[in-house]
């Protein structure tokens, strides 16, 4: 049996600036799923961020969290994690207390920050009650760590990080104001494979709708790369097909256009 699997991002892709999924866009998946298509998220959210959207939509599949650092499903089964090594999370958030941003690190429960502001973004961006610390030592494996400033600092600091801990980690940003690192060999595509490879029924096309930077490793894997209106321009450059913003159904109206057969790449 083949079966044609659809991973969607959701900030800035799956849900609009309220962080909703659009009735249009629930009953349009909620189509295609009857039809045999098969939906995972994928998100740089931790787990508990993501899951309510994924029982909204009843997703059977691995869910794709933090970047592809941990896969667990809906029934709260790891299938995948990889962590940053204690020593060089250290370093990593050494460098950001240095260069005074304001740093969140992911665990796979919770998501601990040193800055009072991070709190109420952790709120309202994920739903996720945040925890302030002021304790900087690393005890245990974080699944990403999150730099977040102003855009004009973070890309003066993008290429300096690269240099430093490229050879380690993966880098790459969601939003502009952020800067997130996971553990090398980690990343959405990577997730997404694991995902695929987790299929009983055979996978004949994989479709990947991203918004930025962290969704281009999913474009590479997938048959075809749809990226939104609202994405910066070298991610709709390097995407298949550019639809509406999210906050236009965008993601609504490709999958019609998938519904329809009329999509040619």
């Amino acid at each position: 049996m083949t079966r044609t699997l659809v991973a969607i991002d959701l900030d800035g892709t799956l849900l609009n600036s309220k962080h909703q999924i659009t009735y249009r866009t629930e009953q349009i998946i909620r189509k295609l799923q009857k039809q045999g298509y098969l939906f995972t998220l994928a998100s740089g959210r931790p787990f508990l961020s993501i899951l309510p959207y994924a029982k909204q939509l009843e997703i059977s599949l691995p869910l794709i969290t933090a970047n592809g650092s941990l896969l667990r499903t809906t029934n709260l089964e790891t299938v995948f994690k990889n962590g940053i090594p204690c020593e060089l999370a250290q370093k990593v958030i050494d460098f950001g207390v240095k260069t005074d941003l304001a740093i969140s690190i992911y665990y796979e429960e919770k998501v601990v920050t040193f800055d009072d502001k991070l709190i109420k973004m952790h709120d309202d961006l994920e739903g996720l009650d945040a925890y302030l610390s002021d304790e900087w030592s690393v005890k245990e494996s974080p699944l990403k760590i999150l730099y977040t400033g102003k855009p004009s600092i973070i890309n003066e600091i993008l290429t300096p990080c690269q240099n430093m801990f490229g050879a380690d980690l993966y880098l790459t940003q969601s939003e502009e104001y952020f800067l997130e690192f996971m553990n090398i060999g980690v990343s959405k595509g990577e997730a997404l494979k694991m995902v695929i490879e987790q299929m009983t029924a055979s996978v004949v096309k994989v479709f990947a709708i991203g918004n930025n930077f962290n969704d281009l490793s999913m474009f590479d894997l997938a048959d075809f790369s749809i990226a939104m209106a609202n994405s910066p321009q070298r991610v709709k450059d390097l995407a298949d097909y550019v639809t509406d913003s999210n906050d236009n159904d965008g993601v609504a109206r490709f999958l019609e256009i998938l519904d329809n057969r009329t999509l040619k790449k």
